[in-house]
Parts: structure tokens; sequence; C-alpha cells
């Protein structure tokens, strides 16, 4: 059971809950007295509970339910619960009830809930029916706001929730600038005169966007909605690489050792960022004055039966991959070892916090443990499926042949962006019909009996997400070529989900040429 000790108490009346729900499942044409009494038991319970059949709707929720959601009970009945809870048009990526339906197994996670303003813990239980079969979940969400936490678990990932959905809206809005300044400059550089001065400037303002963009992915490193390059890696290899780096970033007077397990599994990352996770622990560490540094870098595989409380909701026990980093310039006082990872707990928190993200990105999750002669970090990482490695090695090269002009239809929010990306399409002979919402894109669809070859949108937008933009559109045209485009990973984005769709997706801020290049494969 992937629960901390900090759920404990809620796991009891969670159990007796689930115990009486299955009975509740197994025996619904008893006596309408004992019904009653069941439901008297369930409305009792302080937490919020609620019952889902194996679709996601809800059958059934307590009082506390209603009374937090101002909602009437018929208002949510038969809903599906993360519209409700979420206001979201899909279980949410750390999700307990979906990881559940996956395994059968009770989960548990803790977030920060929008709708319900307060930090929570989110528990799944399985129910089963008097077969024993799958029957739906209990949901329980228990409020943890006024909670003592000894560990400061709780509080690290409410102030690391509220800072990075910070930290993502704020990235999300300026990706778009950084779009928008590549698409004018897309649109100006045909227009310069190819002398010496206007190279440099072209060269500065290429320099800035770059710079401006590496700003944006570490912010979106922080909130954990950094779209991530995810394929099978030889860790080794890349820890090697970024050893070496080190040694010529730090100099001679620092020891640096590498003891990396042969025969390694490969682990599915985005080797940018994890050299990026490596390079928060270690750059920005000084050893006390007079102390010389030493560093180790060790990895082994290792089975795990539990996870760490550490953990992300949506990690599972089974293989993973470990890599111990030793670092003998990091003293701190064991009662603030938990603290660590708080961005302003002190001044390299915040490398650490980012750090620490990006292992939770990648599924896994980081560890530490302190003593005088310095801070061990223990970096957990999942390892890869054979068969996700072999269908990453078979990926066919794309073809940039040419392709005639098509007919788009562009749907982007961001009035500036959408109507310079237009501008740019056209510019290249494309037809291009702009709407600035999803339903409006829907509209001009309809209007045009669906005569367009290719549908590039927005994934977040106000009114629908553009997934469920290019569903509706596809099912009535299953033919039309689909690209979306993001900067920000929130609980509509699912990058993995987009691609097994078909769907094509380029990350912003994106390059014109990079797109024009995309409609051509």
């Amino acid at each position: 059971m992937n629960l901390s000790s900090l759920q404990f108490s809620a796991v009891i009346s969670a159990s007796v809950a689930a115990a009486a729900l299955t009975a509740y499942f197994s025996f619904r044409k008893g006596s309408a007295r004992a019904l009653k009494s069941l439901d008297r038991v369930f409305d009792a319970i302080p937490d919020l509970m609620l019952v889902i059949d194996n679709n996601y709707n809800i059958v059934k929720v307590n009082r506390a339910t209603l009374q937090a959601l101002g909602l009437p009970r018929e208002e949510v009945a038969g809903r599906k619960c993360y519209a409700v809870l979420h206001k979201t048009e899909a279980p949410r990526a750390n999700c307990p009830c979906a990881m559940a339906r996956q395994d059968g197994r009770p989960r548990a996670t803790e977030i920060v809930d929008d709708v319900l303003g307060m930090l929570v813990e989110a528990a799944c239980f399985p129910i089963l029916d008097g077969r024993g079969a799958p029957a739906g979940a209990l949901h329980m969400i228990k409020d943890l706001s006024g909670r003592k936490d000894p560990e400061g678990r709780l509080s690290q990932a409410g102030k690391m929730e509220a800072l990075g959905r910070l930290a993502g809206g704020l990235a999300h809005e300026f990706n778009n600038i950084l779009s928008i300044i590549s698409s004018a400059f897309y649109m100006l550089r045909g227009r310069l005169d190819g002398s010496e001065a206007a190279n440099e400037d072209v060269a500065a303002i290429q320099k800035a966007v770059v710079s401006a963009s590496e700003l944006t992915r570490h912010l979106l490193a922080l909130s954990q909605r950094q779209v991530m390059d995810m394929k099978p890696a030889d860790l080794n290899a890349i820890i090697k690489e970024s050893a070496q780096m080190t040694r010529k970033l730090l100099g001679e007077e620092t020891r640096i050792e590498t003891v990396l397990k042969n025969d390694l599994p490969r682990v599915n990352l985005d080797p940018a960022q994890f050299n990026k996770l490596l390079m928060n622990i270690i750059a920005r560490a000084e050893p006390p004055s007079g102390a010389k540094r030493s560093i180790e870098l060790k990895t082994e595989n290792l089975v795990l039966n539990n996870v760490s409380a550490r953990a992300p909701g949506e990690a599972a026990a089974g293989n993973f991959v470990r890599i111990i980093l030793r670092d003998t310039a990091y003293r701190i006082k064991r009662e603030f070892i938990n603290r660590l990872f708080e961005p302003y707990f002190e001044p390299r928190s915040m490398n650490l916090a980012i750090a620490y993200n990006i292992a939770r990105q990648h599924k896994g999750w980081i560890d530490a443990a302190g003593d005088d002669d310095g801070v061990t970090f223990e970096i957990y990482l999942p390892a890869a499926h054979e068969a996700g490695a072999e269908t990453a090695a078979q990926t066919p090269a794309p073809d940039t042949g040419s392709r005639k002009a098509l007919c788009i239809l562009l749907a982007e929010d961001d009035e500036d962006l959408r109507i310079l990306t237009a501008r740019a399409l056209r510019k290249n002979g494309h037809e291009v019909f702009e709407a600035g919402c999803a339903e409006k894109a829907l509209e001009i669809f309809a209007s045009r009996s669906g005569a367009f070859d290719t549908l590039i949108s927005d994934v977040v937008m106000p009114d629908k997400s553009g997934v469920s933009l290019a569903d509706e559109i596809r099912e009535i045209k299953p033919q039309i070529d689909i690209v979306l485009m993001s900067g920000y990973i929130d609980d509509k984005v699912d990058i993995d989900k987009i691609e097994k769709k078909g769907y094509k997706f380029i990350y912003k801020p994106f390059d014109v040429d990079a797109l024009l290049t995309m409609l051509r494969l």
C-alpha cells in the first residue's frame, strides 16, 4: 500500500467505510433498514467520501462532500468525479483512483486542491462486488491544512504546489510572449539587408530568445509543468559525461569518484533535464573554509516493494535505478534535513527544489540524509520497460520532403500570437482560418464542411482543451492532420496520450521554421 505514516489514521476510517460499501454493493437487495443504516454511517464520516463506478461516475457521496462543494446531491450524482472535484476533462496526472484502477491496490497522494481551496490527502480504495470483481472505488479526501506535520512533508508539498502553480502560470504567459517575438522576428528576417550589422542584430535577438526560453524552462521545472523530451537512456553514460563536466567546473581540488553498476537497466528520462538535476545539487554547494570537497556518484539497480513518502502519487513499486550522490560540501543539522528542498529555506534550496521537481517529473524522487561529513542524496528513477525502449529505437526518421499548400485551421487564444503565426503560415503559401477558442474553431470547421488539411491548436484554452477539440474534429474527419502546441503542462496536457492518438506536438516557444517542417512530415 503506497501510504505514508501521516496517512495511517485516515486509512482506518476509510477501510471501515470501504468494507461497509463492499457490503452495500454485495447486498443491494437487502432490507431498506440495513441500507439506511449504511447511509447514516457514510454521512457520519467527517472526511469527503465519494463512491465511483469503474468509469469514474459518481454513484454516492456523503454529506461532508456536498457541504464542501456547496452543491445539492442531484447535481453531483452521475457526473464524472474529476469534473466535479477538479473541473477537468480527465483524471489528474496524480489521480489515486486512476492508479488504483491499474493495480487494484489502495493509493493515496497529497495535493493542493484548487476547487476546495486546501491541502488535502486524496486516497482511493477499490470496492469489490459479491463475486470479488471490481465494482468501483471509494474516493476519500481529507483536509490536511490544519494538521500538524512533524516531518514537514505536507507543508513542503503545499508550498511547492502553490509556488509551482504560480511559476507555471508565469511561464505559460512568458512562452506565448517569446513565441510572438520569434514569429515577428521570422517575418522581419526576410526584409533585412544581410549586412554585418544586421546579422549581429539577428544573432542578438536569437540569443535573447534562447536565454529567455531557458528561464521559462527553470520556472516550469520548479512547477513540474515542463514539457519533457523523454526517451530510454543509458544512465551510466549520462553520469560519466556529467562527472567530466563537473571536474572542469570545480577544478582539480575537488575529488570526484564514480562507481557505476554494470548492466544497469535503461531509464526513461530527458537527458538535458537529468543533467540539470545533478548540476543543481552539485554546482551551488561550497565546502567549509579550508575543507576539501569530495563527490561520489554511484548507481545501482534494485526492486522496491514500497516507495518513499517523498515519491509522487503515480510512483509504483517495482524495478528502480538508484543514483547515490555523496557530497561533503553540504553541512546541515539533522533536524533540518527534511527542509532542504524547500525553495527558500537557505540560498541553495531553490536549486535543490528544482532538482526535486525534475525527479518527480521523471516519476521518481530524492531522499536525503546528512551527517557531520556531508549529505547523501539518493535519487530514485523507475527502470524503463524493454518494450518501450524498442519502440523508441524503431521510430522512423522524419520525411523532410516538400508538401503542397495546406488549408489550416488555427486555434489559439492569445490574439497576438495567433495573428503572427497565421501571417507566417500565409507567407509560406498556406490558407489559414483563425479561431480564438475551441468553440469558434468548431463553428469554422462546420461552416466549411470540414474542408481543412490541418488543425493547429494550443492545448490550454479557456473553454475547451486543444486535445478535446482535436478529438472532436478527428472524429468527423479522421484523415485531418493535427498539430498541438504548448509550453506548459497541466491536467489537460498528457504528452504520452497526445502521441498515442497520433497527434503531433510542438513546444512553445517554437521557431516558425520548426513548425513549417512539422507540417511537411
